[in-house]
């Protein structure tokens, strides 16, 4: 829509050149009359407006280029830092990172990388931690358990995995059986002080958790629950097998009511 803007030309202007800014005006006129709005009474003068000449319009479009192209190119460069910057941060190739000072630690350092797919142990943790070694990695387990007659349930399978974890200071492990989808973990520490392992055990589904107490005894490791004080004893240890055992006492004896056999997969 046009309005009659009188100027010197007399000619109408649209009403959004009229809105614009001062350099979007065009024309060869350097200055414009006050515009008049609305009737009788009620008339708004405009403040008179400056006509951007077209050397100064060609100045502000290299301007906003040159800006635009600018922006462009720091986004661009942040971009690249930021690539950068996440790469080095998410990799796990086990290699030293440039900013690792010899006082500078990272979870990473003793977790899982390519070198050592399930971490390995910190050299400060106690050197008992290299006794539960041997269950580190992935292992196919069969199971079966005493029932209440004396006879022993079929075997049923599933899978036993554990792997250094808080810096290469512990063991944790996770198992399922396969049927029955009953899955447990077991965080493993060794306190110097006590010369003992202490262990937690959580189960789900169903929820459960205890607390045991562990001593390597010969070729065995027997962990002792601090409730019940039932026996869970390691043993058959081999590089890639071991046998595990949950021990009551009837009787007087330590009869085993649950074995599980494991052997790492290949």
């Amino acid at each position: 829509m046009f309005r009659h803007w009188p100027g010197r030309s007399g000619l109408p202007v649209a009403a959004s050149q009229r809105r614009g800014s001062a350099s979007r005006i065009v024309g060869r006129q350097s200055s414009l009359e006050q515009p008049e709005w609305g009737s009788g009474d009620h008339v708004v003068r405009s403040p008179p407006l400056r006509r951007a000449t077209p050397h100064a319009e060609c100045i502000l479009i290299d301007l906003r280029q040159t800006l635009t192209e600018a922006s462009m190119k720091y986004a661009a460069l942040t971009l690249c830092v930021s690539f950068l910057i996440f790469s080095s941060s998410t990799r796990d190739d086990g290699a030293a990172r440039p900013d690792q000072g010899q006082d500078t630690i990272s979870l990473r350092d003793y977790g899982a990388s390519k070198a050592h797919p399930y971490g390995h142990a910190n050299p400060a943790a106690p050197k008992e931690l290299e006794q539960f070694h041997f269950m580190v990695g992935e292992f196919d387990r069969k199971e079966r358990r005493r029932n209440r007659d004396g006879s022993w349930s079929p075997w049923t399978r599933g899978e036993w995995n554990a792997r250094y974890f808080m810096n290469g200071y512990a063991i944790i492990d996770e198992s399922i059986n396969y049927k029955s989808k009953l899955t447990t973990t077991n965080l493993r520490f060794y306190d110097p002080k006590d010369k003992a392992w202490k262990i937690a055990w959580f189960q789900q589904p169903g929820y459960s958790t205890t607390h045991a107490e562990g001593h390597k005894v010969g070729k065995e490791i027997v962990c002792t629950n601090k409730a019940s004080k039932d026996r869970y004893v390691f043993h058959n240890i081999t590089k890639d097998s071991y046998d595990w055992e949950l021990r009551k006492q009837i009787g007087g004896q330590w009869v085993p009511v649950w074995q599980i056999v494991l052997t790492r997969k290949k």
